[in-house]
């Protein structure tokens, strides 16, 4: 029997992952701050895998065409064809990692699986089961505006793994505008998976970037605190022009369209 997710369901699940993912990271780290890089590179982050579980476990229950855990209805072409701007991102992250040098082998093993957990936990989680719950009320704008919000919330709890507020608040601005363009290409394709792939290898060529691995290196000094927005802008940017026609684009979610959308009752 199929779970009916509503929106009261669809965020009591949304705050139960967050206490198995912050709350979780927590007590692994003995209730020490500790840099995200250090959690996601000296073992295991079990906090995610439960998150992960979590989530995936509601998403199925509740339907996966609707939350998005199907193959893209786009043909392989066509889909690389809407990826193309998040694809240049992770070869120019790629390259910036081979200029700079690979980590010792342990390091990568440990990121590569922590970050691609946390990409399908986030995905499924904040594109999936938090979309679908929100639009069982609103229509589709609404909708990804605060699914895309709770996305880039969720960034600021982050503050209490790293005890720093502010780093917190800029990845949770650059989070929200680049879920617009993970928002988009999910619409578009009907599917989670081209960017819980993404998503998942993003984080990992990020951290793969960051020179901790290296007693001796040391990030730069001169580095504009607002560089992740401005890295984030041609997401957004790119995601509302696919989104230009988002009321026609997601009538493959028929089965949780809100009763005050202009969709209610069309064949689709």
């Amino acid at each position: 029997m199929r779970l009916k997710l509503t929106l009261l369901m669809s965020l009591a699940a949304f705050g139960v992952w967050q206490v198995i993912t912050i709350g979780g990271g927590q007590l692994m780290a003995g209730g020490q701050h500790t840099s995200l890089a250090d959690s996601v590179s000296t073992g295991i982050g079990y906090n995610w895998l439960l998150a992960m579980v979590f989530v995936i476990l509601v998403a199925y229950a509740s339907g996966t065409k609707s939350t998005g855990l199907t193959a893209p209805a786009t043909s392989p072409l066509k889909t690389l064809g809407l990826m193309w701007l998040p694809l240049l991102y992770l070869a120019a992250m790629l390259f910036l990692v081979l200029e700079n040098g690979w980590p010792p082998q342990s390091v990568i093993l440990f990121t590569l699986i922590n970050t691609l957990m946390v990409g399908v936990s986030e995905e499924v989680m904040c594109r999936g089961v938090l979309f679908k719950g929100f639009l069982t009320r609103f229509t589709i704008w609404p909708s990804l505006i605060l699914a895309s919000i709770g996305f880039g919330l969720m960034h600021v709890l982050n503050v209490f793994i790293t005890g720093d507020l502010w780093p917190a608040v800029l990845q949770a601005s650059a989070a929200f505008m680049t879920g617009f363009g993970y928002m988009a290409v999910r619409i578009r394709t009907q599917s989670l998976w081209p960017m819980i792939i993404v998503h998942g290898l993003w984080d990992f060529l990020v951290f793969m970037a960051v020179p901790t691995h290296s007693a001796t290196a040391s990030a730069p000094a001169s580095v504009n605190p607002l560089a992740p927005m401005m890295i984030a802008a041609p997401l957004f940017l790119y995601g509302l022009y696919l989104l230009r026609n988002a009321h026609r684009d997601y009538g493959f979610m028929s089965d949780t369209v809100s009763k005050s959308s202009p969709l209610k009752g069309l064949p689709l």
